[in-house]
C-alpha cells in the first residue's frame, strides 16, 4: 500500500479510535421482556434501567410529586406501572380440555431488583390455562419515551421467539402455537 493511503488510513482509524462514543451502554429507551413457561410455572420479567421507568412515572404523575426514590410507596408506584401495562389475552384449553378464548391473564407476586444500571422485575402469571395456543399482547411500558423498543422473548424451556414492540406496531403483537405442546 502507498505511504500516502497508510498515513490516510491510519489518521481515520487515530480518530474512530479517539472520537468519544455517544451511545449508552443502557440505553433507557429499551427494555427486555420474556413471557417464560419453565417447570409448570408462568413467569413474566422485565430488565430495563432505572432511568426509563422513572420517565415513564414523571410523564403520567400528571406534574404530580413521586414518592422519594428508593421509598417502599415509589417501589409500589413502579410496581402498579408495570402491572397497568401487562395487557396479555390467552386462548388455549383448561387441564379438563375445555377451550377458553381470549382470557385476560393478569401478574401476580413478583420481586424486584432496583438498580441505576439494570432494574429486573419477575412476576408470577395468573391464570394461565393449560395449553396455551395463541398469546394477544400489548406490552406499551414506557411508550411516552419517543424512542423506545421494547423486546419480547417468549421463552419455553430452551426455546425462545423474539418480538420487538414499538409504536409502529403500537407496542402489541400475536403469537401462534409457540407454547402449544407438540408444536
Amino acid at each position: 500500500m502507498p505511504a500516502f493511503l497508510r498515513s490516510f488510513f491510519g489518521r481515520v482509524t487515530l480518530t474512530l479510535l479517539l472520537a468519544p462514543a455517544t451511545v449508552s451502554a443502557h440505553d433507557a429507551d429499551l427494555a427486555t421482556y420474556q413471557i417464560r413457561y419453565q417447570a409448570g410455572q408462568w413467569q413474566f420479567e422485565l430488565m430495563v434501567p432505572l432511568r426509563g421507568l422513572e420517565r415513564s412515572l414523571t410523564a403520567r404523575s400528571g406534574g404530580n410529586d413521586l414518592p422519594a426514590s428508593g421509598s417502599t410507596a415509589y417501589k409500589e408506584h413502579i410496581v402498579a406501572l408495570i402491572k397497568q401495562d401487562f395487557d396479555v389475552r390467552v386462548t388455549g384449553a383448561t387441564a379438563g380440555g375445555k377451550a377458553v378464548t381470549h382470557v385476560t391473564v393478569g401478574l401476580g407476586r413478583g420481586r424486584l431488583r432496583l438498580d441505576d444500571h439494570m432494574s429486573v422485575f419477575v412476576f408470577e402469571i395468573t391464570g394461565m390455562p393449560e395449553r396455551v395456543d395463541l398469546l394477544d399482547f400489548r406490552l406499551p411500558g414506557m411508550a411516552e419515551n419517543a424512542q423506545q423498543n421494547n423486546i419480547l422473548y417468549l421463552v419455553d424451556g430452551e426455546e425462545r421467539r423474539r418480538y420487538i414492540l414499538n409504536a409502529g406496531n403500537d407496542f402489541s403483537g400475536v403469537d401462534r402455537g409457540f407454547f402449544t405442546p407438540g408444536r
